[in-house]
């Protein structure tokens, strides 16, 4: 088994595009069994979410909905996850803020931005290829049980709102974060940025008709304040549409396909 501070700096490497750091993880598994290293790197990136109702919504719509299991990322999608999609699909668009295929300097761990419901999608797709697991987007109501839990709270931590816990226009520094800066804000399941930071794709039409999909969670700034933020919070985008305030996490059903 590894050492707590070897599991730090495999965690550190996964966030880093330093070669540096690379190489000295890539020393410290030499020897490891491949099986532990991946059980390591899935409970690092995906929180499971158990089968049972939880409360969902607020008011008058609040009720109670049954969930079956399923994981979720305990993160956004970062650019450096996202660099190596765009890496082996080179006829894939990149996203607009990126120069040349690559993102900006300095915003390895940065949520990526200026990505459709479709760029989602396919990015699923292809984690679904490489690795044979069911990747997706959550649908809205596995986004907020994954946010809230079960006893239906208003914030990701609880009834109150505090901005020291999330990336909002109330006292965030009005552009995206790092994923995870805010581990005090973190979700019952280990969830971070679940308030705040960037809106995210989920699978759900807000309104199929007028072909809009629901996102959830906020933003970091503009008019993305508290009231966003909340788990129950809803807002609706085109499937096409690309912006500095959108992006996504994956969430991964419980059958193991092939590839």
């Amino acid at each position: 088994m590894l050492a707590p501070e070897a599991i730090s700096l495999l965690k550190r490497a996964l966030n880093s595009s330093d070669p540096e750091v690379r190489a000295d993880a890539a020393k410290l598994l030499e020897g490891i069994k491949d099986e532990e290293i991946q059980k390591i790197l899935f409970d690092y990136f995906f929180s499971y979410v158990p089968e049972g109702p939880f409360i969902m919504g607020e008011g008058a719509i609040q009720r109670k909905v049954p969930i079956d299991g399923f994981y979720i990322g305990r993160y956004l999608v970062t650019n450096i996850q996202y660099k190596k999609f765009i890496d082996e699909n080179p006829h894939y668009q990149a996203p607009e803020n990126w120069v040349n295929r690559m993102y900006p300097t300095g915003k390895d761990n940065y949520p990526v931005i200026y990505v459709s419901w479709y760029d989602a999608m396919a990015y699923c797709k292809w984690k679904h290829q490489v690795t044979g697991l069911y990747y997706r987007l959550p649908t809205e109501e596995e986004w907020e049980k994954a946010a809230r839990g079960t006893d239906g709270r208003i914030y990701p931590w609880g009834n109150d709102f505090y901005p020291n816990k999330c990336n909002t226009d109330e006292k965030g520094p009005l552009q995206t974060t790092t994923v995870g800066r805010y581990p005090e804000g973190v979700s019952p399941y280990g969830c971070y940025d679940m308030a705040g930071n960037v809106w995210e794709w989920t699978d759900s039409w807000y309104n199929k008709k007028e072909n809009l999909k629901v996102i959830r969670g906020g933003a970091w700034g503009g008019y993305d304040t508290n009231a966003d933020a909340r788990c129950a919070s809803r807002c609706f985008s085109p499937p096409e549409e690309r912006c500095d305030h959108v992006g996504f996490r994956v969430a991964i059903s419980l059958v193991k396909t092939r590839k």
